[in-house]
C-alpha cells in the first residue's frame, strides 16, 4: 500500500475507535439516568438518593441538609412533632456534599418553598474534606450530577476528570449488564424494610447492631474549610432563612473530639457533642433508632430556642 492509503486507514481506525469510545460513554450515561438504575446499587444511601429531588411544591419550614450521619440522625417526623413545624431531611452522602456543596439545596429550592430554618449538619470530619472529585469516591456525586443537575455543568465536571469518568462508566455498565444477582437479592431482602421506613419517615436506620468499640482515627487535613458554608450562610440568610450550622454527635470514645472542637470553635451554632457508643451502629457516625431519637430531640430544642428568641 502507498503511504496515503496507510494514512487513510489509520485515520479511519482512529475515528472508529473514537466513535466506539463515545458510544460506550453515552451508553453508561444513559444507564445512570434510567429509572431502574438506583435499584441496581447495593448501598442503601444511593437507593434513596433521588428522594429529595422528587419533592415538589413542599412547604418544609425546617429543611435539613447534611451527610449520611444526618440521614441516620435527624428524624423529620419527630422534629416536626416537637416543634410544630413541617420538617424535611434532604441529606446525601459525604462524597456528594464534598463535590457538590449545597447543590441539593439549590435544586430543592427551585421547586419548593423557602424554609424558615435551614439546618446544615455534618459529621465533624466533613468540614475538613477537599471539594474535588479526585479526592473522594466519585460514584455518588457523578450519579447525582447525571440524574439531577444541568447537562452543561455535568459535562464540565466530567471533562475535568476523564479518568474518574471512565471508571464511573465501567462501574455503571457492570451494575447494569453483569450484576451479582445473588448479592443483589440478599441486599434487597435485608434492606427492604429499611427503605420502606425511609420512604415513610425520611429517616435511615441501618439494620446493624450497636457498636462495641470505637473505630480508628479519621485522617484530617490541617484546617477545616468553611468557605462554601460561609457562602451558604450568607446566601440563604439574605433570603430571610435562619441558617444553623451544626455537627452530628460523635461517640464518647472518639479521640479526635478535642481536635474537632478547637478546629470548629466559634464557627458552629453549638459545639461538638458526644453520645454513648451503643447509640451508634456503623463507622462511629451512623445512629441506632435510639441515637436518632436523642439527636432529633436536640435539633428540635435548637429550633425551639430560635423560635422563642424570635418571638420576644
Amino acid at each position: 500500500m502507498t503511504n496515503s492509503h496507510w494514512l487513510t486507514m489509520t485515520l479511519l481506525l482512529l475515528l472508529c475507535s473514537l466513535c466506539l469510545g463515545m458510544g460506550i460513554l453515552l451508553l453508561g450515561f444513559s444507564v445512570a439516568r434510567s429509572a431502574v438504575f438506583p435499584s441496581l446499587i447495593m448501598t442503601p444511601y444511593e437507593r434513596v438518593q433521588d428522594h429529595s429531588f422528587q419533592l415538589n411544591n413542599e412547604d418544609c419550614e425546617i429543611l435539613i441538609y447534611g451527610d449520611s450521619s444526618t440521614m441516620t440522625a435527624d428524624d423529620p417526623l419527630a422534629i416536626a412533632e416537637k416543634t410544630g413545624l413541617k420538617t424535611c431531611n434532604i441529606s446525601q452522602t459525604q462524597p456528594i456534599v464534598m463535590v457538590t456543596g449545597t447543590v441539593p439545596v439549590e435544586l430543592y429550592l427551585k421547586q419548593n418553598k423557602l424554609p424558615k430554618y435551614l439546618v446544615l449538619q455534618f459529621a465533624p470530619e466533613t468540614f475538613y474534606q477537599p471539594h474535588t472529585l479526585d479526592r473522594t469516591v466519585p460514584f455518588d456525586p457523578m450519579t447525582v450530577m447525571l440524574r439531577q443537575n444541568s447537562r452543561m455543568a455535568t459535562a464540565r465536571l466530567f471533562l475535568r476528570y476523564p479518568r474518574q469518568t471512565i471508571q464511573y462508566v465501567s462501574l455503571v455498565l457492570q451494575d447494569r449488564y453483569k450484576p451479582n444477582r445473588t448479592a443483589l437479592a440478599a441486599f434487597n431482602e435485608l434492606y427492604k424494610p429499611v427503605l420502606a421506613e425511609y420512604a415513610k419517615t425520611g429517616l435511615m436506620t441501618l439494620p446493624k447492631p450497636s457498636e462495641t468499640s470505637c473505630g480508628p482515627e479519621k485522617p484530617l487535613p490541617e484546617t477545616p474549610d468553611f468557605g462554601w458554608l460561609d457562602e451558604a450562610r450568607r446566601k440563604y440568610s439574605a433570603l430571610g432563612v435562619k441558617v444553623l450550622v451544626t455537627v452530628s454527635p460523635i461517640p464518647e470514645c472518639d479521640s479526635e473530639r478535642a481536635t474537632y472542637q478547637s478546629g470548629l470553635d466559634g464557627y458552629l451554632d453549638g459545639e461538638v457533642s458526644t453520645l454513648p457508643l451503643n447509640l451508634f451502629n456503623d463507622s462511629d457516625r451512623h445512629f441506632t433508632r435510639e441515637g436518632a431519637a436523642i439527636v432529633s430531640a436536640q435539633v428540635a430544642q435548637e429550633i425551639q430556642a430560635l423560635e422563642t428568641s424570635t418571638a420576644k
